[in-house]
């Protein structure tokens, strides 16, 4: 870990020396002559941090190392701000932590020339343990040398085989239960075992989906809130809109409780509660799942680790209890595992004798646990498949694993100890993040900038390089992806069970970051990060990490909050870099003190009650990302526009009523009221979602670094989007992969040719438009698009059917108002998922043969001039889920038995609601959500 710290701040030297080094104000010799000190101590640090655990010299050695950085780094930073503060201010401010002093460049060079002597003492005590340099070439050749980021095998495909405890769990689940009670059956096992794996292949199975009328998977942490527990089964198990989903979090848990169970009732369903810890989950979760009556079919499955568990929830159903793979199935999953074959593919595991004997002796290590062997194929997958290196990491393995009984927890140190040291920060900042919690990747990559961990490379962004750690660590196979985008691309991810058991004990040891329960501030001292996290009362004392250690570091430089806000922010967080307060209740107004964090790069205000942003968030001249995605706050201060490294302007509101269309004017009156705000200042902007206003007269097609625009408009701007400045500034928007139009009124929407975005994948159009664009005027490489409220009159099935690359596919809300709707043969060669929503004239919808060769999902809602569905779904043999929400004479027609039965019965997944074309529906603001559990090994 020492390595981390030391070269990151040689990173963070380097990039002052050469970008702000009119900051060091006539000591840049100084902290030059430090940099290159840190450059030569650097290299043996790796060696010493493998060797530390087994020499208390050598960790004696790293720990002064890295105590030293840590005094440097606060030493610069509190310079930084003390220069940056008088030169804001025009007054010397004293500086807390050093009271009543004021650090004078010549103290300053003082006290480096002493941090230097320190290190060149700690470089001569190295060579009396004899710490050399480890040749590190293939980690510096991975870092260099991007071929294009490759995401795992074991995400996509079942790579464990589990074909005969799959068969065996899944005729228990469908058996029938007389005796009125909810049959639970459980998967017991050690972590890492394969629970959820084997879990998943049972809820995918078709039989087990068309037993059932509903089913949820809900994943349960050490960390759960029953509330979101119950949450996370209702959205599964009926629609909601996002307003709706937004609603539910300030539900108590009896409502929620009630709810699910009038929902359930009737019903036959099956609930996964994966990772269930205690008991206790159990007892509170219970209470909202009605006892089957006579003649319905209710499971419950469950994973655990504790045996207790599984006997407390039904003892009359004997739980699977999962053993350790044997030598071959070992060595088969490690060998699909390095060489990760496509989908569909087969890996080939006639390996050549030299190197399979090699296998052989690493896969032994891993004491047949299959996180450890996907952990360290994950390893080996990105390195040479030559026998020398595999040799050489076997040795490492085996140096790793002779001081334990078990081999594979020291497996697991080894897959974290072999990570770059870019990595091993990106993997620890994991843990910042409850157990179990889906963080969204385009967040977390925005959180890896903030914190300062990477660098851009030639012709890169730095999001551009984060997101290939991102892959890095998925093909490593340290994290999981619970979520991909159209395009491959992960869109949520999460660390649970042994991997995160690792990264928070790496963390602890080496002060990297804190976890607080208890709310705390105290728990934040020695550390850099800090989060709080909500507690259920449910923890024991060793669960938490709050042990204080005491260290040169008294400032905070990221604190992320998943609870309870602290009510003042004292001197710790004056140097902060990254504030997240997304979801944090009952924050409706902007504490002042934020004003005071002149280094904040990262601030987040998402689903707060916030309602005013003051002008005074201009002099946070350093931030890069603001999300005020889902508060109440109406106006946006001009003050925005000069905040020039702003990256990330995130200003949309999911009630449309709330929105305004003018900027506040900042009472210095600089900017005048009807001249519009120069957006075009901010030309560092990647992402912008904001509602449309003069502002789009302020220079939009001057911001070429945007990659996702969004942009709503409900009414009073004349023309469309201000008389066609955003037609123009789309046609300059080449480097644009998202792009989301929403225009609640009856002014048409101006679309260019898209034909140059060649890397615009994902589209959203909402508002009316009397025809759609030629099929080779949408971008070239689309994959997902949504269309809504367009009232087109020609069928747009003719447009659509040709893009070359659509895999998603969304006509939502009166997008078409024809009564006929044709899908041709050979048409939509790639859809893989249909959704048709509230088409309200539509009567006859044809499928041809050999149309939509790729479709998995279709979803048919609201559509009730539709008289039956169309002949041609019995040749699509690739459908495996159907959703119909349809009055109760249609859903008759596709029961078993039904007049369109025949054209569906070979689909796995079919599920019916009712609806009432009477009924007053809100409108969703969110695309169809199709539950999507990934394949974990825990």
């Amino acid at each position: 870990m020492a390595e981390i710290v030391v070269l990151t701040l040689v990173q963070k030297l380097g990039m002052l020396l050469a970008d702000e080094s009119h900051l060091l104000d006539g000591v840049e010799e100084e902290v030059d002559s430090l940099h290159r000190e840190l450059i030569l101590i650097s290299p043996p640090l790796r060696n010493a941090d493998m060797r530390s655990q087994e020499n208390e010299g050598v960790k004696e050695w790293v720990t002064q190392i890295r105590d030293l950085a840590f005094e440097v780094e606060d030493l610069i930073d509190v310079f930084l701000d003390k220069v940056v503060r008088k030169r804001q201010r025009n007054v010397v401010l004293k500086i807390k932590g050093l009271p009543n002093k004021v650090i004078t460049l010549h103290k300053l060079g003082k006290q480096i020339e002493d941090i230097k002597k320190r290190f060149n003492k700690l470089a001569f005590v190295r060579l009396r343990y004899g710490i050399q340099s480890i040749d590190d070439e293939e980690s510096s050749h991975e870092c260099l040398a991007y071929n294009g980021r490759k995401y795992p095998v074991v995400y996509r495909v079942h790579i464990m085989d589990f074909q005969n405890e799959a068969e065996e769990i899944a005729e228990i689940l469908m058996r029938d239960e007389p005796r009125g009670r909810i049959g639970v059956v459980s998967i017991v096992g050690i972590g890492g075992s394969g629970k959820t794996t084997l879990a998943t292949k049972i809820y995918n199975r078709r039989d087990i989906k068309k037993h059932f009328d509903c089913h949820a998977w809900v994943y349960v942490s050490k960390e759960f809130r029953v509330g979101d527990l119950l949450q996370a089964t209702l959205e599964q198990i009926i629609e909601l809109t996002d307003v709706e989903k937004n609603e539910l979090q300030y539900w108590k848990e009896g409502e929620l409780e009630k709810f699910l169970y009038d929902n359930l009732k009737k019903k036959s369903y099956l609930i996964v509660f994966d990772n269930l810890w205690r008991q206790e989950a159990w007892d509170s979760l219970k209470k909202a799942l009605p006892t089957p009556q006579k003649g319905e079919r209710s499971r419950v499955l469950l994973t655990t680790r504790n045996p207790e568990v599984s006997k407390h929830v039904d003892p009359l159903i004997n739980p699977h209890k999962l053993c350790l793979l044997d030598e071959v199935k070992s060595l088969n999953l490690f060998t699909t595992t390095v060489f990760q074959p496509s989908a569909g593919g087969s890996e080939d595991s006639n390996l050549p004798k030299d190197i399979g004997d090699v296998a052989k002796k690493i896969v032994t290590k891993c004491d047949g646990l299959p996180l450890s062997i996907v952990v360290l194929g994950g390893l080996l997958s990105t390195k040479g498949k030559t026998v020398a290196v595999w040799e050489k990491l076997l040795e490492r393995v085996t140096w790793h694993g002779n001081q334990d009984s078990s081999n594979w927890p020291k497996v697991l140190a080894l897959s974290y100890t072999e990570l770059p040291y870019y990595l091993k920060s990106c993997f620890l900042y994991f843990c910042l993040f409850p157990d179990g919690y889906e963080i969204n990747c385009d967040k977390l990559i925005r959180l890896w900038v903030a914190e300062g961990f990477l660098q851009p490379r030639v012709d890169e962004t730095v999001e551009d390089v984060a997101a290939d750690c991102l892959a890095k660590l998925i093909q490593r196979n340290m994290i999981q992806v619970v979520r991909w985008r159209s395009n491959d691309a992960p869109e949520t991810c999460c660390i649970h069970g042994l991997p995160r058991d690792l990264a928070i004990s790496e963390a602890k040891k080496d002060k990297f970051l804190n976890i607080s329960w208890n709310n705390c501030l105290e728990s934040s001292k020695g550390y850099s990060r800090l989060a709080f996290h909500p507690c259920n009362g449910m923890y024991d004392d060793n669960d938490t990490a709050t042990t204080h250690h005491s260290t040169t570091s008294n400032h905070l430089y990221s604190f992320l909050c998943f609870t309870e806000y602290p009510r003042s922010i004292d001197g710790q967080f004056e140097l902060l870099r990254v504030l997240d307060l997304e979801g944090v209740p009952w924050i409706s107004t902007l504490p002042k003190e934020i004003e005071k964090l002149i280094f904040l790069k990262y601030l987040s205000l998402r689903r707060t009650k916030i309602q005013i942003l003051p002008s005074w968030v201009g002099h946070l001249q350093n931030l890069q990302t603001l999300d005020l995605y889902d508060t109440k706050v109406v106006c946006i201060p001009i003050a925005i526009v000069k905040l020039v490294q702003l990256r990330h302007l995130i200003c949309i509101n999911i009630f449309d009523h709330m929105i305004k269309d003018e900027f506040i004017v900042d009472t210095a009156g600089d900017i005048h009221h009807h001249s519009p705000p120069p957006i075009k200042l901010l030309k560092n902007l990647q992402t912008l979602w904001i509602h449309a206003s003069s502002w789009m007269m302020g220079g939009l097609e001057m911001l070429t670094n945007l990659r996702e625009l969004r942009i709503r408009r409900n009414g009073a701007l004349k023309g469309s989007y201000g008389g066609g400045s955003l037609y123009w500034a789309l046609v300059r928007l080449v480097q644009l992969r998202v792009l989301w139009l929403e225009q609640h009124d009856w002014s048409p929407l101006l679309l260019p040719s898209f034909s140059n975005h060649l890397h615009l994948y994902d589209m959203v159009l909402i508002g009316a438009m009397k025809k759609l664009p030629k099929h080779n005027d949408f971008a070239p490489n689309l994959t997902s698009l949504r269309l809504d409220s367009l009232h087109l009159i020609d069928d747009p099935m003719v447009t659509l059917e040709k893009l070359p690359n659509l895999r998603h596919l969304t006509l939502d809300w009166y997008s078409f108002n024809g009564d006929k709707m044709t899908c041709s043969a050979r048409g939509f060669s790639k859809l893989e998922s249909l959704s048709l929503v509230c088409l309200l004239k539509l009567e006859v919808w044809m499928v041809e043969k050999g149309a939509l060769p790729m479709l998995r999902f279709l979803k048919i809602k609201m559509l009730y001039q539709l008289k039956m569905l169309p002949d041609g779904l019995r040749h699509i043999r690739t459908l495996a889920e159907l959703m119909i929400v349809m009055s109760k004479n249609f859903n008759e027609r596709v029961k078993e038995g039904g007049e369109d039965w025949e054209k569906i019965k070979h689909i796995a997944s079919l599920n019916t609601r009712e609806v009432n074309h009477r009924s007053q529906y809100s409108k969703s603001a969110a695309t169809p959500r199709t539950v999507k559990t990934s394949e974990v090994l825990d």
